[in-house]
């Protein structure tokens, strides 16, 4: 079975309080029966927003309260098995982060007007949120999440949102994951 690599250029992996959503190309998946299978000579450079909505269900959409996390990602091929590629361990960054309200009609009234993310998220959480993960990845599904001790919970609940789009389940049947 030949694989067709993922690229980077057509690939939008997004993320909300609602859905998660990962998109390719038909092309892209033409072949594969397990997982991802990225190439050790590349820089997958992917974008990834989620939102927290605090009052979702209480009324209209453009009427909510919370705020959008968004970042580009950066994702490395760090190691395969050299007995078959369904066995890969991958590296995920994130950088360039910004946090903004959810409801772009408050204007002036956002409490997120005119301040970084590290004065919204704090620095230390904000550094932590751009450390990378490690990710074992076998067959699709991730067996492994790597992160650094002490992290935040929030910071890696996010992170843990992000691995949970590179999981892949082409056929039906019950899995757990991580």
């Amino acid at each position: 079975v030949a694989r067709a690599p993922l690229r980077p250029e057509n690939t939008i992996v997004r993320g909300s309080a609602n859905q998660c959503q990962d998109t390719y190309r038909a092309e892209e998946l033409t072949g594969h029966t397990t997982g991802l299978s990225l190439n050790n000579d590349r820089l997958y450079k992917l974008t990834y927003s989620t939102e927290v909505l605090l009052d979702r269900g209480k009324g209209k959409l453009q009427d909510s309260v919370g705020y959008r996390i968004s970042s580009n990602v950066d994702v490395a091929l760090l190691w395969r098995n050299p007995d078959g590629d369904d066995d890969q361990l991958i590296q995920i960054t994130i950088k360039d982060v910004n946090v903004e309200n959810v409801n772009q009609q408050r204007g002036e009234k956002s409490i997120f007007k005119g301040k970084s993310p590290s004065k919204i998220m704090g620095k230390e959480n904000l550094e932590a949120l751009q450390r990378p993960t490690l990710l074992h990845l076998i067959h699709g599904k991730v067996k492994e999440f790597y992160s650094y001790q002490n992290e935040a919970v929030a910071i890696e609940n996010i992170k843990r949102g992000l691995a949970s789009l590179f999981q892949t389940q082409l056929s039906s049947g019950t899995t757990n994951e991580v």
